[in-house]
């Protein structure tokens, strides 16, 4: 009886874990132009993801590894030149409860270009209280990332029963490279942390 079990095992375990595999497969559109990003997602660290550009002229179709597993996608116009971008939510660490975001920008439906996001943890203002937990969404261009605040950033920290808000903003810098800026940031109360 013991060996059924372990046949059993051997033979369902692999199909119930492949079952469970959160793979990642959207598309966002405005009009017929837009983005379809595929990811499995099997590695909480490191995922490859493969963008395929809809209604874009002559472009190569990215693929990269990111850095966690790969949640939401959405489309919307960051630098307000009439093309459509993509932004994709990233989220790495334990259970997952790191937000970050990678975002592409279209150059005339004919290439796209990474955006680049500042890490939170880089910012000691900003990271004040954080720990994880993040929303994303956008607002006619803008980036608004949300998380709950807590006392501290250590396993006995408790919620103060605030969200902190930080509105990002899409900027040329050096070279013209593109990457988010944090504009406006506040807090407000909030019974619920997530």
């Amino acid at each position: 009886m013991k060996q059924l079990f372990f046949v059993w095992m051997i033979i369902f375990f692999p199909l119930i874990n492949w079952a469970q595999t959160p793979k990642f497969d959207t598309t966002v559109l405005i009009g017929k132009v837009g983005y379809r990003v595929r990811c499995n997602n099997k590695n909480p660290d490191n995922n490859l993801a493969s963008i395929k550009l809809i209604g874009f002229t002559n472009a190569r179709d990215p693929e990269f590894y990111v850095k966690g597993v790969i949640k939401q996608a959405a489309i919307d116009d960051f630098n307000n030149d009439g093309f459509p971008d993509l932004m994709m939510n990233i989220y790495n660490g334990p259970n997952a409860m790191y937000g970050n975001v990678i975002a592409l920008v279209s150059s005339e439906n004919k290439s796209v270009s990474v955006a680049s996001f500042p890490d939170i943890l880089n910012d000691p203002k900003l990271r004040d209280g954080y720990k994880g937990n993040d929303h994303f969404q956008l607002m006619e261009g803008l980036l608004m990332r949300s998380f709950p605040l807590f006392t501290s950033t250590d396993s006995s920290a408790t919620y103060t029963g605030k969200k902190r808000f930080i509105q990002y903003q899409l900027q040329k810098g050096e070279g013209d490279r593109l990457s988010f800026k944090p504009m406006h940031t506040y807090e407000v109360a909030s019974v619920n942390p997530n």
